[in-house]
């Protein structure tokens, strides 16, 4: 059960470990042995709406913005 993991503190912290983190974590994704939560969606135009969600710690998952 995966709580949390940041590629950008890894990155920074121990960049060392990223490569075979990267390597293990890759595959399980791309064969969706590993889904990763999206909570929602919002639009660029809706950005702020999308903090406002963020701040309220009450989404399960990623909060994504759109910019296309």
């Amino acid at each position: 059960n995966v709580k949390g993991f940041s590629l950008g503190t890894t990155r920074k912290l121990k960049p060392q470990y990223l490569k075979p983190i990267v390597q293990k974590i890759m595959p399980l994704v791309l064969n969706k042995q590993l889904v990763i939560p999206i909570d929602s969606v919002y639009s660029l135009a809706d950005v702020k709406v999308a903090h406002e969600r963020l701040e309220s710690r009450q989404h399960i998952g990623k909060i994504l913005i759109d910019l296309s």
